[in-house]
């Protein structure tokens, strides 16, 4: 088998070695550098990138804090709002409620009055009438009288 050749060791080792000191040398003068690079502006951009999060998470935190005290504000004012636009409602509801009150005791008043003055007439027609059918019944009383007496 050549590879256990005793006569070949040596050359094969120092090509080994030139070799290797090359791919080495050629790692640590290109690769290396080039790699180092590479992870530094990684880094530094991945850290500027958190950097840049951060403060868009703290920008962030602070609209919302803004957001939520401007919709407290805008519910406080609304709810005040609302509070005036019901009071002035409430308040037109119980004046057109005491105007129509008022209009409904005048019309009842009214019709009381004309029930009155209609019951006077028919009173005063019934005492007209009543006499004329009074003296009408006495009339067939008297000569019911004088038939029965003849």
């Amino acid at each position: 088998m050549p590879q256990f050749q005793v006569e070949t060791f040596l050359p094969q080792l120092f090509w080994l070695a030139i070799i290797f000191g090359l791919f080495y040398g050629l790692s640590k003068l290109v690769l290396v550098p080039k790699l180092q690079n590479l992870l530094a502006t990684r880094s530094a951009t991945i850290q500027a990138y958190l950097s840049e999060a951060e403060k868009l998470t703290d920008q962030a935190i602070e609209l919302e804090k803004i957001l939520i005290s401007k919709r407290q504000n805008l519910e406080a004012e609304l709810l005040h709002v609302y509070e005036e636009e019901s009071h002035a409602l409430q308040e037109q509801f119980q004046e057109k409620e005491k105007a129509l009150i008022k209009q409904m005791s005048e019309e009842l008043h009214k019709r009381e009055q004309d029930l009155l003055n209609h019951e006077q007439k028919l009173r005063g027609s019934l005492k007209v009438e009543s006499k004329n059918l009074t003296k009408l019944a006495i009339t067939k009383f008297n000569s019911a009288e004088k038939v029965a007496n003849v």
